[in-house]
């Protein structure tokens, strides 16, 4: 291994690892929450919209 970058110690890395993998999972996590409400409330919306349709459909 002569040559190579330098290591580092085990505990470093493990630490360094440890906190980028919980800034990326904070930030997936996020992502994918606001992704899902917005698609709920879109979803929300729309059956309200389609029940309104149906009924207006069938009762107007």
């Amino acid at each position: 291994m002569a040559g190579a970058p330098p290591q580092l110690s085990g505990a470093s890395k493990t630490i360094l690892t440890a906190a980028m993998a919980e800034i990326l999972s904070h930030r997936f996590l996020f992502r994918v929450t606001s992704v899902s409400y917005s698609r709920i409330r879109a979803a929300a919306i729309g059956l309200n919209y389609g029940v309104t349709q149906a009924k207006i459909f069938c009762y107007g």
